[in-house]
């Protein structure tokens, strides 16, 4: 036989690979296994990441909004708004002043406040030089004329959130217009930066997971027009403005679905990740984190 004919050193080569290979098969297959686990947990906590940020995005929009319809309940400034609606001047400055005076301080987070009339003319405000302004055109007016909502307003340098709740009159309850209160994106920056830094306000809601505290992981929000509007505090590579269309948040502004998964971002590296969709705003919210970075201690396991 052919075994026979084999120099010892060949039949010991030959023996060790019958011995090694059901123990390498094993290992590969033990690796396999580990690392398709290990893939799993990272998107299984991904999506559980952006999940919430989502709920205090949503926690925060439902805050402003509940504002918004609280000022509308005013019966000062419903009483004046019917005034003027009516057509009684010089009530615009002090109505403003009384917004300056007794609304504004109650929400720092409110850059302004505009009361509006039913046609969509800006009768009053904490900035007089709103005052006269058509906003008929406008999303949010467009939204709030029947029930409090939120929407994205583009009239200012930085990209705004107008909060925005009908207002009626006293006694026949009719509608004479709205009330909108002025956030700046910013703010929404601001709650990604509170929670990496554990300066979230426990009081405000959801208490911050210790798994999400990480400084591999970028998480932004995207606006409608693609932008980058807030990112948190340890995201790298993610700057105000920039335009992204990854796939996340093709899914989410276009096919209105959420993601987790691995993509590719601008600069053609791989990212695993996962979004959120705010439709009421039309954003989308991305947790990632460079796939390398992610999937390095499965690696460590080949060592």
């Amino acid at each position: 036989m052919v075994f026979k004919r084999l120099k010892l050193f060949h039949k010991a080569l030959i023996a060790l690979f019958v011995i090694l290979l059901p123990l390498f098969i094993a290992f590969l297959t033990g690796y396999i296994r580990n690392k398709a686990h290990f893939e799993e947990n990272i998107l299984h906590d991904m999506t559980g990441t952006s999940d919430l940020y989502e709920a205090l995005i949503h926690q925060f929009i439902e805050k402003t909004k509940n504002r918004a319809e609280d000022f509308s309940s005013d019966g000062h400034i419903r009483a004046e708004l019917e005034k003027i609606v009516n057509g009684k001047k010089g009530l615009s400055a002090p109505l403003g002043r009384y917004l300056s005076r007794n609304k504004l301080p109650l929400d720092k987070t409110i850059s302004r406040i505009c009361v509006i009339s039913g046609s969509g003319i800006v009768v009053a405000s904490t900035d007089s030089r709103k005052v006269g302004q058509d906003v008929s055109g406008e999303e949010f007016f467009k939204k709030g004329t029947a029930r409090r909502s939120a929407s994205e307003s583009y009239g200012e340098k930085e990209p705004e959130i107008a909060a925005v709740s009908p207002v009626y009159s006293l006694r026949a309850g009719k509608r004479l217009g709205m009330i909108a209160n002025f956030v700046r994106v910013g703010e929404f920056g601001a709650i990604l930066k509170d929670i990496e830094t554990r300066a979230l306000d426990i009081a405000e809601g959801v208490k911050p997971a210790e798994k999400i505290l990480r400084q591999d992981r970028n998480v932004y929000i995207i606006n409608s027009r693609f932008s980058v509007i807030a990112a948190s505090f340890f995201s790298q590579g993610v700057s105000a403005e920039e335009r992204v269309e990854t796939l996340p948040v093709k899914k989410c502004l276009n096919d209105k679905t959420e993601y987790t998964g691995y993509y590719k971002g601008n600069a053609g590296k791989e990212f695993i990740g996962a979004s959120s969709c705010i439709p009421e705003l039309g954003w989308t919210l991305v947790v990632e984190t460079e796939k390398s970075i992610a999937l390095a201690p499965a690696k460590e396991l080949l060592r």
